[in-house]
């Protein structure tokens, strides 16, 4: 007995290590790969406004009341609370969104990992890990609702599974209110994901109707009563605060008025894309045009309604509990995973660049992956292979990206060591030096897209209160 207990305690260790060695690997090697590929670079949009933004909250300031703006305020509410720890510095906003993409890669591998399996939810980490270091638009606040619209899926499998506890839906719920606060827009589409899935979900079960009903309502004001609870407090402090009919014109009465005839652009033509394919001319950024990584959502969609109707048809010729348990888990993480990309294709749809289309285009890399395991059907199989290759043909530039930013943040390094005691402050700070001068603090290991003087003019020059026009 001795013997066998002991046998079983170390089984039991080594599986607890796996279980959390492997995840905390995979963040920390997740968070150094997104430093050493870093881009040190500060773009004035959206970056520059996000800083600027943050400044203004943490000096007194009220969003929308006092600034322009057509984000939710978590995110300059949060980088003002770590300015106040820390200290105002770019970095600290750096590392902060460093550590939100290190958490959306490890969401992603824990979803894969329960549903899938180990290998391919390995594998879907390093892809996503490498678009979202080739993403780069440090601080934009859709990187945060990335990560808490893929946490409301991870909280909702045990319901899924059949669970009926209360703590899955009320912590999506939760997820969903607080991507809310990042992005009212992309909150409302990851809330009418949850919505469809779970409705979906409880319409598909092997009960009587009244159950069926009674069993969806609850649901329902659980994951409703979720949403409301993080929106409750700020929202009532924003308009105590006086900032409520301001807060309506930036958010909802500008972008429905202005923000589409202002950005809009076409969408990429699919020749020159197939030209730059076979001249290998692969963009150096994710924002420039064309990418062809902006199509990638269109494929995971149609894979995903393929796979998900062949996977409705195996449920329902399973022939016990055990079987369809699998397969229903499944089939709502992939109905849920293509719903947002669907709406979330939508919102990219103004500006069509590969960043804009970020939101969209992780949840495809998990739906292309995945979409060929229990896909009988020819036209299926066909659709997925093309998904695949088009998934690898795409994946090449942020590899390369992530090359050779490795490689010049490494010299840059080795120079800004070396120089840091024979080479004026003034000198290195003008290539985003660790040693910065007196005054440029702030800017310390990075540098500002053009001219070091660019971020402070955006500053000064923001009025109290800036809108555009809406006439224009």
């Amino acid at each position: 007995m001795t013997c066998e207990a002991n046998i079983s305690r170390n089984i039991g260790q080594k599986s607890m290590a796996v279980r959390y060695g492997i995840p905390l690997g995979i963040f920390g090697c997740t968070f150094l790969f997104l430093i050493i590929t870093m881009y040190r670079y500060i773009p004035p949009y959206d970056e520059g406004l996000i800083l600027v933004g943050s400044t203004r909250v943490l000096s007194g300031d009220i969003p929308y009341r006092d600034f322009y703006t057509n984000y939710g305020p978590a995110q300059f509410y949060i980088l003002a609370a770590l300015f106040k720890l820390f200290g105002p510095s770019v970095l600290v906003e750096r590392l902060w969104d460093v550590l939100i993409r290190s958490c959306t890669v490890l969401v992603i591998y824990l979803i894969v990992n329960h549903a899938w399996g180990r290998g391919r939810a390995i594998f879907l980490a390093a892809l996503t890990a490498m678009w979202l270091s080739y993403f780069e638009n440090y601080g934009y606040p859709v990187f945060p609702c990335l990560l808490f619209s893929l946490l409301s899926l991870y909280c909702m499998v045990p319901v899924y599974r059949g669970s009926r506890a209360i703590a899955p839906l009320l912590a999506s719920g939760l997820c969903v209110g607080v991507t809310i606060l990042f992005r009212h827009d992309v909150g409302i589409a990851s809330a009418a994901a949850g919505a469809f899935t779970l409705g979906l979900f409880h319409l598909t079960q092997e009960i009587d109707t009244p159950r069926k009903i009674r069993a969806l309502l609850r649901s329902a004001k659980i994951y409703t009563g979720g949403i409301a609870i993080p929106l409750v407090i700020p929202l009532a402090l924003l308009v105590a605060a006086g900032a409520a009919h301001d807060m309506l014109v930036d958010l909802v009465v500008i972008p429905a008025r202005v923000y589409v005839r202002m950005r809009s652009q076409p969408f990429p033509s699919v020749v020159e894309i197939a030209r730059d394919v076979i001249d290998l001319n692969y963009r150096t950024h994710a924002w420039e045009f064309p990418t062809p990584a902006v199509y990638l959502p269109i494929l995971g969609v149609l894979a995903g309604v393929l796979t998900a109707t062949a996977w409705g048809k195996n449920r329902r010729t399973a022939t016990s509990a055990e079987d369809r348990a699998p397969t229903s888990e499944r089939l709502c993480i992939l109905v849920q995973l293509t719903v947002f990309s669907l709406l979330f294709f939508f919102k990219g749809w103004v500006l069509p660049n590969t960043t804009q289309m970020a939101l969209a285009i992780v949840p495809s890399l998990v739906i292309i992956t995945v979409c060929h395991m229990q896909v009988r059907s020819r036209a299926a199989k066909i659709l997925c292979a093309i998904g695949i290759a088009c998934l690898l043909l795409t994946s090449v530039p942020p590899v390369w990206n992530a090359d050779a930013r490795f490689e010049h943040n490494l010299a840059w390094a080795a120079d800004d060591s070396a120089a840091s005691t024979s080479v004026s402050g003034l000198t290195r700070s003008r290539n985003g030096s660790c040693f910065p001068p007196p005054g440029l603090e702030r800017l310390r290991c990075l540098n500002i897209v053009g001219s070091s003087k660019r971020l402070s003019v955006i500053s000064r020059n923001i009025p109290r209160k800036t809108k555009p026009s809406l006439s224009a």
